[in-house]
């Protein structure tokens, strides 16, 4: 770490940085009351050590202090403010409302042809070369007012071809952003951004924010998406698959065992008061008909996750779970279906949910529901129990946690299922439990924990990094087939930005975690063909997975059709592939995000053709083989978007 006084200029872990453009932020004026930016900030003094500088930034406009603590932290370059010392002389006036940390750092020349990895999706490549100009931003896990970016992770990539930079919100990423300046003709450049308040009558927060950087050599993106699984492991607790089923029964089934949704049935239409009528797609009876058949196909081992036993059906009336729905056949149908499974050796498990709820629900509970910054109960999404509110989940198991244990004394027994477990980031208003996005979403966590305990490995829909730690599968990754369907719902400049959706996060957490593809039948999407579309989820390291019921009259696929159609990625993913979800990558090329080759850590390897269809299998000791065509094509014709696609492609 070298410092020069002079020049206000720092040396450390490999990178130059100029203090004087050190930090930005923005201020709430109060006698104005709007939002101003604030780039005069300035070192006033120092403090340096062998591997740590802390230095005092200064805003002459605002009169802030900033403190911020520059460190050379193994392989990474940390920058980070120090919680609970920022200082406001003239918050009469104004108050601090955000800080962007080195937003200059990460500088490129846009004509250089590099790109930058947003965190939406499984992550956004974004070309610099070719873009008007244009800011766009990402909020870390998810914003629920830009929930169709489905953000996963804390982390960002500057890529080019002299070396490329990971960047990683390590501290404070509740409350951040990831932002990138677009000019194709000129220089972009990437940082994060960090939320001082929310509002202007917030006191200053405790709160340390931090920033990790880190050089990666080469301009591909799988460098750094094994460099951030690293961080994952070193820095946030993850142990992997292959040394957590060593010793858990429960999670090495379910890692060789695929994933199968039994749909009951709904109410519908989706009304805001929730009364629409049951609709049947499969009673208790039928589903054991199903199971029994599945088995007779050769699916020797599932975990079956019945959807929709609860009362009114799938999502019919939250919080309360009994008595078990008496129109597919009551508490003894559903007994007997259990037994059935667990006859043919499958575990069997309920489609459960510990967040949301409802207000026509008996077992509402109007103390334990969460409120927004207005007072009103917080709303969520419009499904078939009507219109949906959140629970505080601080305070769920105060009052529901005995429903669990009665499932699990129903004889359910397998890798539990929690519906929209970490779907975006809330916060709580309620005086009695107040929670911001942080309490809020760790306590949800805290929430998976509760059936883990008790059946010994829990799924969870969603699946941001935060959530790592605490689940065994996540129940799929959203990618680029969300991106597609969702794509007219995104801010036109963000859309265009979008260069093709890859699989960064997919790369970084296959081995610590189990995840799907698709739900109808595990790889079928229109217009995509059955077999291009069991490529693209090799390509991404997905495992099949199925829904099914007797009656297609909701998302599940009439199951004579879902057993043919899964049938070859099922000998695929648990046969030929038998074991290999539980490993890491090894290596991973994306050669023009058409074709690619990957390696896993057991030697396995596996390339993918996407434009001429095509994909082979290597084992170590065995030899190639190649994927034969399915059996079910499409009936349209396509040169269709691959996995890896996006609005340019």
């Amino acid at each position: 770490m070298k410092l020069d006084r002079d020049r206000a200029s720092l040396v450390a872990a490999g990178f130059t940085l100029d203090l004087r453009s050190l930090l930005t932020a923005t201020q709430w004026s109060r006698t104005e009351r709007r939002r101003q930016s604030i780039g005069d900030f300035a070192p006033i003094s120092y403090h340096l050590g062998a591997t740590r500088l802390r230095v005092m930034m200064h805003s002459a406009t605002m009169g802030a202090h900033v403190p911020v603590v520059i460190a050379e932290d193994g392989p990474y370059l940390s920058i980070s403010i120090p919680a609970g010392e920022i200082l406001e002389t003239r918050g009469a006036g104004a108050r601090l409302m955000d800080v962007s940390l080195a937003p200059r750092l990460l500088e490129q020349d846009s004509r250089a042809g590099g790109h930058f990895v947003m965190p939406s999706f499984s992550g956004a490549l974004v070309a610099h070369a070719g873009q008007p100009a244009a800011r766009i931003r990402d909020r870390v896990y998810m914003a629920q007012e830009e929930w169709e970016k489905f953000t996963l992770m804390n982390c960002f990539v500057s890529l080019s071809s002299a070396g490329s930079v990971l960047g990683i919100v390590d501290e404070g990423d509740f409350n951040a952003w990831i932002e990138a300046d677009l000019d194709g003709a000129g220089t972009s450049a990437i940082w994060a951004t960090f939320a001082i308040r929310h509002d202007v009558g917030e006191v200053l927060p405790q709160e340390t924010k931090r920033l990790l950087l880190r050089r990666i050599a080469g301009a591909g993106y799988a460098r750094a998406a094994f460099a951030y699984r690293e961080y994952l492991l070193e820095r946030r607790g993850i142990v992997p698959l292959a040394d957590r089923i060593a010793d858990n029964p429960v999670l090495d089934y379910s890692a060789r065992a695929m994933r199968v949704k039994i749909f009951h049935g709904h109410k519908a239409p989706y009304r805001q008061d929730g009364a629409s009528p049951l609709v049947s797609c499969a009673t208790f009876a039928e589903s054991e008909h199903m199971v029994r058949a599945m088995h007779a196909a050769g699916i020797a081992k599932a975990v079956v996750t019945l959807v929709g036993w609860n009362p009114g059906g799938h999502d019919g009336a939250w919080p309360q779970r009994f008595p078990i729905e008496p129109a597919f056949g009551g508490e003894a149908g559903l007994r007997s279906l259990i037994s059935a499974c667990r006859e043919l050796g499958y575990q069997v498990v309920p489609h459960d949910n510990l967040t949301d709820i409802y207000q026509n629900s008996p077992a509402f509970d109007l103390e334990g529901a969460a409120r927004d910054e207005h007072g009103l109960l917080l709303a969520s999404g419009l499904w078939a129990g009507g219109q949906t509110l959140k629970a505080c989940p601080t305070v769920y198991l105060d009052r529901y946690a005995g429903d669990v244990t009665r499932l699990q004394e129903l004889g359910f027994t397998g890798s539990y299922y929690l519906d929209a477990q970490a779907t975006g980031l809330w916060r709580c208003h309620d005086h009695r439990h107040p929670a911001d996005e942080r309490q809020f979403a760790m306590s949800l966590t805290r929430l998976l924990q509760y059936p883990r305990a008790l059946f010994g490995a829990v799924s969870c829909e969603g699946g941001p990094a935060y959530t790592l730690p605490f689940v065994d599968e996540v129940a799929h990754l959203h990618g680029a087939r969300e991106f597609r369907q969702l794509r007219d719902r995104l801010d036109p400049i963000y859309a265009r930005a979008v260069n093709r959706i890859i699989p960064f996060y997919n790369i970084a957490v296959h081995g610590l975690v189990l995840y799907q593809g698709a739900w109808d039948t595990g790889t079928a999407e229109q217009p995509i063909s059955h077999h291009h579309a069991l490529l693209t989820q090799l390509a991404c390291g997905a495992r099949p997975g199925m829904e099914i019921a007797m009656r297609e009259l909701g998302p599940g696929t009439e199951y004579l059709r879902a057993i043919a159609e899964i049938a070859l990625p099922h000998e695929i993913a648990f046969d030929r592939l038998a074991g290999i979800h539980v490993q890491q990558f090894a290596s991973y090329v994306d050669h023009d995000g058409r074709r690619f080759s990957l390696a896993y850590a057991d030697g396995t390897a596996i390339d993918i053709d996407l434009d001429a269809d095509e994909g082979s299998i290597r084992r170590p000791g065995e030899d190639s083989w190649r994927i034969p065509p399915s059996p079910h094509p499409r009936s349209q014709p396509h040169r269709s978007p691959s996995l890896m696609e996006g609005a340019h492609a």
